[in-house]
């Protein structure tokens, strides 16, 4: 008999059946032996009919992919890249992989990332890490691809079901151990090449179900995503985390949310979903895109939880989006920041339902002393939000650079330990010793503890120092975009360091090509930093839109953005 446990208050308890799910096929597995005929993931196409797919549907077609590679020669702990958009076939080649025994490797297709060359260099240097000999891709993509078939001597071997001369018997199903790699999941590379980061059933099992605890009964109804499925707030988050409690996935791609936000929202409202997700940049860019005649006959009151991560997290952002949306029936303190990284699955910390907790901080005690104390009244001042507290299984402390705990108010690095830490980055030991040390995943994020909440204060590597003190750009960044309305997109600051101090460089996308007006601009740029850090950059270099580089997930990648300037391959505007 299965044992039962109980979480919560008498009204909202959750009941989890403990030792159902042990790996990420029984995700799929058990509904479609218990429930073939219900509803698992619906893609949602604008100007198009839906396409809808039960667990009986996935796990017979997840079968049939499994079959397709044990013909191709696929063996048991074999590498299988998947090079899919959002689709169907993403899921079939994902699930397909794990049920031949192979090890899933998702990587994002040419489409979602704006730079082809970038995009190619990227496929390599994962295909090399993984030593993937085959890829599960779209035909119309082979071309596309064809420059990567050898890498480093290694021929890779393009498959897609569509272009199988014959139809795929269904393939044998290996079921396996919680402690096998279920798969890797590459980092996004915004401050390094890509890692991959080997994940087994277990670790990923942890972080779902303290994931579905930590929302509760908000996940009582389904669950709508734009998120691209090669990233793992997407994949883990949105997919795993909807099929483990069960519930409808409504699945659009990040292109259709670009292209018209209305669709995330007018989704979340025919189909009264209770749960989704985006990061920071979503909320500006729906406030932005958005007019009132757009937002017509959309009602948002079924929304429970919308969760806030992936990138630095701005109060202003989300308090336009709640102030935008509310008379389309928002519901109040919906909105929870949270914080993770794919070194730990995803989740780490979690804020409670309620109020978003900010801490309004004196800037020049951070930069000076890397100690987050209140802002004095007629002092600079930094707002952090609270990113919460840990989720089950998950453990964080604040270290310094001998990895000594550091009490509160203290800034340092975030140190990691739970179940949900990964095995390590595939196939390098260098690197896991860096990472893992003393039992600790070293997460490279900078941050403090106040009350026992986290706040994230930046990258280490990002940091630029300038004149001893120490000031993340991403604060540099935001004193810019929430004053100007003529940038079009990204923008990066970052240090050069000279023989004497750190130069500040400012690149900035924008569609102007008016050298007066671009002018002005920049005069203005300089000032609003000058106010806000009592210094100016040195220069303020204008790029067309989509010429800084991004991750997959959409953050810059700032050490990528500084290397192109300096060899001379971001051009300037005018």
């Amino acid at each position: 008999m299965e044992k039962i446990e109980t979480r919560g208050e008498p009204s909202t308890r959750i009941f989890y059946r403990r030792n159902r799910v042990k790996t990420l096929l029984d995700l799929l597995e058990i509904p479609a032996n218990e429930r073939p005929d219900d509803l698992a993931v619906e893609l949602v196409h604008p100007g198009a009919p839906s396409e809808r797919m039960t667990y009986g549907d996935l796990w017979k077609s997840a079968r049939v992919t499994a079959g397709l590679l044990e013909r191709s020669g696929v063996r048991r702990g074999d590498r299988v890249a998947i090079v899919l958009p959002t689709s169907r076939a993403f899921l079939d080649a994902f699930f397909g992989t794990i049920l031949s025994g192979a090890v899933p490797v998702p990587v994002a297709p040419p489409l979602s990332m704006g730079r082809r060359e970038a995009w190619r260099q990227r496929l390599e240097s994962i295909l090399q890490d993984s030593q993937a000999g085959i890829c599960l891709t779209l035909p119309r993509y082979f071309e596309e691809l064809d420059a990567t078939r050898q890498v480093a001597g290694q021929k890779v071997r393009f498959l897609s079901p569509e272009s199988s001369p014959s139809p795929c018997s269904p393939g044998e199903v290996h079921r396996p151990e919680p402690g096998e790699t279920a798969f890797l999941q590459y980092t996004s590379g915004s401050t390094s090449d890509p890692k991959g980061v080997e994940l087994t059933h277990a670790n990923l099992v942890a972080n779902v179900s303290s994931i579905c605890l930590t929302v509760g009964d908000s996940l009582c109804g389904g669950v709508v995503s734009w998120l691209p499925l090669h990233h793992d707030m997407g994949l883990i988050g949105m997919l795993f985390c909807s099929l483990y409690r069960k519930k409808p996935l409504f699945l659009m791609s990040p292109q259709s949310f670009m292209k018209d936000p209305s669709l995330w929202l007018r989704t979340i409202s025919e189909t009264g979903a209770t749960v989704s997700c985006a990061p920071n940049f979503a909320f500006r860019y729906c406030v932005d895109r958005l007019e009132d005649e757009d937002l017509e006959g959309i009602n948002l009151e079924s929304l429970k939880v919308l969760l806030n991560g992936a990138e630095p997290i701005d109060i202003r952002a989300i308090e336009r989006f709640e102030e935008k949306f509310r008379p389309i029936g928002l519901p109040e303190n919906i909105i929870r920041p949270v914080y993770g990284l794919a070194e730990s699955s995803l989740a780490v910390t979690f804020s409670k339902p309620g109020a978003i907790r900010t801490d309004r901080i004196d800037s020049a005690m951070l930069e000076e002393e890397r100690v987050a104390l209140p802002a004095k009244p007629s002092g600079r001042e930094r707002v952090c939000v609270s990113v919460g507290k840990p989720i089950r299984g998950q453990e964080i402390r604040i270290a310094d650079e001998n990895d000594e705990s550091l009490p509160e108010r203290r800034v340092g690095e975030i140190l990691v330990r739970g179940d949900s830490v990964m095995k390590g980055y595939f196939g390098d030991s260098a690197k896991n010793r860096e990472a893992l040390r003393g039992g600790w995943l070293h997460t490279g994020d900078d941050g403090y503890l106040a009350d026992g909440h986290l706040y994230i204060t930046g990258r280490r590597k990002d940091m630029i120092v300038r004149r001893g003190k120490k000031y993340q750009p991403e604060d540099i960044e935001l004193a810019i975009t929430q004053q100007e309305t003529d940038l079009a997109g990204s923008i990066a600051a970052f240090g050069l360091e000279t023989d004497s101090d750190t130069s500040l460089l400012v690149i900035a996308e924008t569609r102007c090509r008016c050298r007066e007006t671009l002018g002005k601009l920049e005069t203005r740029i300089k000032e609003q930093v000058a106010r806000s850090f009592l210094f100016r950059p040195e220069v303020v270099h204008f790029v067309r839109p989509g010429a800084i580089p991004r991750t997959s997930s959409g953050k810059v990648r700032r050490q990528s953005c500084k290397k192109l300037f300096l060899e001379g391959k971001l051009a300037r505007r005018i």
